[in-house]
């Protein structure tokens, strides 16, 4: 189940950089995804939002890329 997880993170890493461009790499799209991956994906659609409404006034614009 570990691997599993560990490979859907792999797969949206690939979106950060110039590969895809997806927006997969974003916490609310990312936690239902890496949840249902680990078996809880009610939980992890919850941390995804909750981790997306903290990182929401960092908004990647031109070239600002939020740390």
């Amino acid at each position: 189940m570990l691997a599993a997880g560990a490979a859907v993170v792999a797969a949206a890493e690939l979106d950060s950089t110039l590969a895809f461009q997806l927006m997969v790499s974003r916490p609310i799209v990312l936690g239902p995804i890496l949840g249902l991956a680990l078996g809880n994906p009610l939980l992890g659609a919850f941390v995804g939002l909750v981790v997306e409404l903290l990182s929401h006034a960092k908004i990647p614009i031109g070239g600002l890329v939020p740390a």
